[in-house]
């Protein structure tokens, strides 16, 4: 007995020192031990320290936390399709997720884009899968960094460039009806600091068609849809007076 503690107690107080650490900085303390052998001067036949790390070396083993079991790249593409099927059926937990799982499949319309539900699926399935088996992305072979998704810089360009699930965006086209206008005003001729469509959508004007943007300074933006309000309203009120007359 040592500081009023038992051989057992020890230990046990040892193993729990040991089980309090966060699990990454766990694994990082008992990784450099993988395939040593452990000595101290406790007799064989007595409990010891080292069996404590032993035994959490064998199951974190088992448990493949060390490195990830190898897989062969049937068995990767069948555990991608069954995990791309299973975001079919997922329930909404974050943004990303109830983008996958909206109505509309295959894609998702919303405010800031046009969204390819099947790309971002695999996408998502991809990118788990190369986290837990250490294997490329983009070819699904073996890498050798988990901090990278891809085995290489091409892979790493060819899988963004494949599995974009972005088909359009708002701020992108935004971007090129500026570019396009030099950022001048097409009304004055200032700096263009908005975009808008020249026919509104609800006049029937395409959302998404570059032709139908227009760099517009903020003042000249404010006049132009209040100008169309008016007209819409006037519409509006005609198309009234014209249906009242006519049930008349």
């Amino acid at each position: 007995m040592k500081n009023g503690l038992t051989r057992k107690e020890a230990i046990d107080r040892y193993r729990y020192m040991i089980l309090s650490k966060p699990p990454k900085e766990r694994i990082e303390f008992l990784r450099p031990l993988r395939g040593k052998d452990l000595a101290c001067f406790c007799s064989l036949d007595q409990p010891c320290h080292a069996d404590v790390l032993l035994q959490l070396l064998k199951d974190y083993e088992e448990m493949g936390l060390f490195r990830p079991p190898h897989k062969t790249e049937e068995e990767i593409l069948k555990m991608l399709k069954k995990r791309i099927k299973e975001f079919l059926h997922a329930t909404p937990s974050t943004w990303f997720d109830a983008m996958l799982t909206h109505e509309e499949n295959p894609y998702y319309y919303s405010r800031t884009g046009i969204f390819d539900t099947d790309k971002a699926r695999e996408s998502k399935a991809r990118r788990e899968l190369s986290h837990t088996f250490m294997i490329c992305s983009y070819c699904l072979k073996q890498k050798a960094s988990r901090a990278r998704i891809c085995c290489s810089k091409e892979c790493d360009e060819n899988f963004h460039k494949e599995y974009r699930f972005w088909i359009k965006s708002w701020f992108g086209l935004r971007d090129e009806a500026l570019t396009r206008d030099a950022f001048e005003c097409r009304k004055c001729g200032e700096k263009a600091t908005d975009v808008d469509h020249v026919i509104e959508i609800s006049d029937g004007g395409e959302e998404w068609d570059l032709e139908n943007l227009q760099s517009l300074c903020d003042k000249c933006h404010k006049e132009k849809t209040a100008q169309s309000r008016r007209a819409r309203s006037k519409t509006k009120s005609l198309d009234s007076s014209l249906e009242e007359y006519l049930t008349n």
